[in-house]
């Protein structure tokens, strides 16, 4: 796997976040509250990694404060997490752009049929429980597909519209990313220590650690599948990371923002985290279905139907299963074609039991 590092951020991503972020009254202020009583850190600790991203945030959003009405219902959250904005801007997220101007045409020349692939793909992770045995080809299937999802009757009627309103919607963003793009480079000056102090705890850890070090540091399971990961500086996620996928190209070559405050704040409330994830890992292997299989994993990858099958459990039970597994790291998924295979992360497990001999021994 080819680890590419970026010291550069993604313009499109860092406004999407932001937009969506304000448009679903997303605070810094609410998330320094979080982790000050959750992990019990002191607030005064974490004021100058919250107090200076939330200045950022608002002195761009002050720019297009009136641009942002006129896309608000493309960046309000879904049941799914997602908003439909993001369903369009995925692609151009992927790529990076340091230039707004050359992300505004990319945004402008994406075409029907590359965003039918984004959407579809998308959905399909976001809802994993939706029963629909047939492969997804053309606008009919999709809308079917739609249908079939477990969402809200006036969600599935939006993602339709939203769909069948594919051009004015890439106008109309790829005009809001230009305006909110540029108060962003307006406002880049105050961003660059975040970037800076990304850099420096970063680039030698990840240089030297390669796969491992990601895996372990923000509990992915990036297996043989991927070809290339590229791992981008983020000032909007502040102390979040988020891993993207690509749909589009031949090869699996994803993507892993990382916010500036990630690893202070992971320093600082490590502890606490890593025995709720002990406790939260034991307590999904406490079942006898989800033991059941990995067990059957440990013999080799194996779609959904199959495990269906072997364990004489509906489709539906064996998702809600993988999706708590696959939370905690134990399988991964390797998608081939429009199926998705569940494999055992063997290098899950043995951190698991590493972990319990520290604890306990």
């Amino acid at each position: 796997m080819n680890i590419i590092f970026s010291k550069e951020t993604n313009v499109i991503f860092e406004c999407a976040y932001l937009t969506y972020k304000i448009v679903n009254q997303e605070s810094y202020k609410d998330k320094k509250s979080y982790y000050a009583s959750k992990y019990q850190v002191d607030a005064e600790l974490l004021d100058s990694c919250f107090g200076s991203l939330s200045n950022i945030s608002k002195e761009i959003v002050s720019s297009v404060r009136s641009n942002i009405r006129s896309v608000e219902e493309l960046f309000k959250k879904n049941s799914l997490g997602s908003c439909p904005a993001f369903y369009l801007l995925h692609g151009v997220m992927m790529i990076a752009h340091p230039d707004i101007y050359a992300a505004a045409e990319s945004i402008k020349n994406i075409s029907k049929a590359e965003f039918f692939l984004n959407f579809y793909s998308l959905l399909s992770m976001q809802d994993r429980k939706v029963k629909f045995d047939r492969e997804v080809k053309n606008y009919n299937d999709l809308i079917n597909f739609i249908s079939a999802m477990n969402i809200p009757d006036e969600e599935k009627w939006g993602f339709c519209h939203f769909y069948n309103n594919f051009d004015s919607n890439k106008l109309l963003l790829a005009e809001f990313m230009m305006a909110i793009g540029q108060a962003y480079y307006e406002a880049y000056d105050s961003m660059e220590s975040h970037i800076e102090h990304y850099i420096s705890t970063m680039e030698e850890a990840i240089s030297e650690g390669g796969v491992k070090f990601i895996n372990t540091s923000f509990g992915l399971a990036l297996g043989e599948q991927i070809n290339s990961v590229t791992i981008v500086p983020s000032v909007i996620l502040g102390s979040d990371m988020k891993y993207m996928y690509n749909f589009t190209a031949d090869t699996v070559d994803d993507a892993l923002f990382v916010g500036g405050y990630y690893d202070p704040i992971g320093k600082l409330t490590g502890d606490g985290e890593k025995l709720r994830d002990l406790c939260g890992s034991l307590r999904t292997l406490g079942d006898a279905s989800k033991l059941k299989i990995l067990k059957i994993l440990s013999t080799g990858p194996r779609y959904g139907l199959e495990l269906s099958n072997m364990l004489g459990i509906s489709t539906a039970t064996v998702s809600h299963h993988v999706s708590l597994l696959e939370e905690y790291g134990f399988i991964v998924l390797d998608r081939r074609q429009n199926r998705v295979y569940y494999s055992l992360n063997r290098e899950k497990i043995n951190e698991l039991l590493d972990a319990l001999q520290i604890e306990l021994l």
